[in-house]
């Protein structure tokens, strides 16, 4: 096989295994800037540190996928239907349509604790967390060959980009109690495990038909970077119980976070360079692979060959140094802020919006706004709903539930994304939590 080929199974292996920072946060989608509490409150917001008690993270592990395509409707519409039938439930034109001109895009977020490493003392809290991301962004003009075949004596463009990292987070964060008033912080290393990128050049790339036959040129970029390090901070403030119940809070994660993915850091010293050698992969380098066919038609398929010929297909790659000393990337900072109220600590209920605060590929420059209801009037199973809106990707109906024994916490959420109606979604986000109480 191929290293390039072994390169492409990694990434999409990685993007189906497991951000929501918690079963609970999914249930309640995402309104717990005033509600987090032990070592769930990191990434969130670190001065509800304040007002929670000695835990250990035994599981946490929260799985996010969507795309902005297939839904249950238009699974069910195209099964077993013939899109060449005008009176069928869907039809060519109305499958294409649905991305309204726009590319084809997947989306997989995974946030997983490593079990046992998630601490929190009556002084401070330890986290140790891994986050994947992975993206494939496809031009809309793939499905529109694929439906409607090759446009005549017409230039078609063919785009898209696969990206995917992963990266450590290990934080340390503290807080100020202050009767109510509770100030918190975190501060994080962030160690860049991977950062993979195939990219299609826009200008190189396009299919062309007419009576001579089919030209073809596709140019791709890739990169691959075996270790990164960088730092982050989170602040957060929480006033507690003001008035009847009352909470408010507000915080900001990832300060000035950034990952500088270079060769100076302990994950290319202990596993990258060691992969690098084995694989012989071209890393820390921009790779660019050339793909060409000139004039081809149907003769050239029955001269008996078993090839074909070296002057209508060019496949050839070449390695370059990378434009720049050190690729640097921002990790996602969020602005939260929020309100809840407790009622006679049988009902939360809490409001939140969000908006991030650089750039990334995670989320658009938008906000988001979530609404959460959590009932505790059964103490062992609390049941919890929650509705979020934004753009498409975070308009959510969320739901989720627990069971408490003793000092044991066992946490899920799941939500649906894309309409607010399950028949219509587009995506789903899962997690499931396991705490143990002092």
């Amino acid at each position: 096989m191929k290293l390039r080929n072994y390169n492409l199974i990694l990434v999409f292996f990685f993007s189906i295994i497991f951000p929501q920072e918690s079963a609970r946060e999914i249930s309640l989608g995402g309104s717990v800037v005033t509600l987090s509490r032990g070592v769930f409150s990191v990434g969130i917001n670190p001065a509800n540190l304040a007002f929670s008690k000695e835990n250990i993270t035994l599981i946490n592990s929260n799985f996010t996928l969507y795309n902005n395509l297939i839904s249950l409707k238009v699974y069910n519409d195209l099964n077993g239907v013939n899109l060449e039938d005008n009176n069928s439930q869907i039809t060519k034109n109305e499958f294409f349509e649905i991305l309204n001109g726009n590319s084809f895009k997947l989306y997989n977020f995974i946030n997983a604790s490593l079990p046992g490493l998630n601490y929190l003392n009556s002084k401070y809290a330890l986290t140790t967390k891994i986050k994947q991301f992975s993206k494939f962004d496809f031009g809309n003009e793939f499905f529109e060959i694929f439906l409607f075949g090759n446009k005549w004596q017409e230039e078609i463009d063919i785009n898209f980009k696969i990206s995917s990292q992963a990266v450590a987070e290990y934080g340390y964060s503290s807080w100020l109690n202050l009767e109510g008033l509770a100030l918190g912080y975190t501060l994080k290393y962030l160690q860049g495990l991977y950062l993979y990128e195939l990219t299609a050049l826009e200008k190189d790339n396009y299919l062309y038909t007419d009576s001579t036959g089919l030209d073809m040129n596709i140019t791709t970029k890739e990169e691959i970077y075996l270790g990164g390090s960088g730092f982050g901070i989170d602040i957060g403030i929480n006033l507690n119980e003001l008035s009847r119940g009352y909470s408010v809070g507000l915080s900001i994660t990832n300060i000035l976070g950034y990952i500088n993915w270079d060769k100076n850091n302990l994950n290319y010293l202990f596993f990258g360079k060691n992969t690098l050698k084995k694989q012989n992969i071209n890393a820390y380098k921009t790779k660019v692979n050339i793909l060409s066919i000139n004039n081809f038609n149907a003769s050239d398929l029955m001269t008996g060959s078993t090839g074909i010929a070296d002057s209508i297909l060019f496949d050839t790659s070449y390695v370059e140094p990378l434009e720049y000393s050190v690729r640097k990337t921002d990790h996602p900072s969020i602005l939260r802020f929020g309100i809840s109220k407790n009622f006679e600590k049988k009902i939360n209920i809490a409001y939140e919006s969000r908006t991030k605060l650089n750039h990334s590929d995670l989320n658009d420059y938008i906000w988001i706004h979530s609404l959460g209801l959590e009932i505790l009037k059964w103490k062992n199973i609390p049941i919890r709903f929650g509705i979020s809106s934004g753009n498409k990707f975070n308009h959510r109906f969320s739901f989720g539930s627990g069971l408490y024994i003793n000092n044991i916490r066992f946490d899920i959420g799941a939500s649906w994304i894309g309409s607010r109606q399950l028949y219509h979604a587009n995506g789903f986000d899962f997690g499931i939590s396991l705490s143990i109480n002092n």
